[in-house]
């Protein structure tokens, strides 16, 4: 098992297969439809930022779905008022997405083997 991740790709390659798929507008933040674009563009993980305004709060959420079911494996919420909180919270939001990540290094890794200090024989 690989413990290297690979690169981040463009979101021109996502959007461009999300119009070769004549994904409406509503279907363009659906998982299931995220994880189909995912997997068309050969990637394991697609992340989606959604932000709404709401009088002066904004709210962003953030998920990250993984292409082969679509299952939302991480999901994190923001709000905040003034748009020098937006750069805040979107590192902390960029965090938790890493630390997903580095989690997930951890576990694929190969585990650590023990090594026993064995006692020498006696001679004979």
């Amino acid at each position: 098992m690989t413990t290297k991740l690979g690169a981040l790709r463009s979101e021109f390659e996502l959007q461009a297969e999300q119009s070769r798929l004549q994904l409406t507008d509503k279907d363009q933040t659906k998982p299931s439809k995220l994880a189909l674009v995912g997997r068309n563009i050969g990637v394991d993980y697609v992340w989606f930022v959604r932000l709404k305004k709401k009088g002066r709060t904004i709210d962003a959420r953030s998920y990250l779905i993984a292409s082969k079911d679509g299952e939302i494996v991480n999901r994190q919420k923001q709000s905040f008022k003034s748009s020098k909180r937006a750069g805040v919270a979107g590192r902390n939001m960029a965090d938790g997405v890493i630390k997903f990540f580095e989690e997930l290094k951890a576990k694929s890794a190969p585990p650590i083997a023990k090594v026993q200090k064995s006692e020498p024989t006696p001679a004979t």
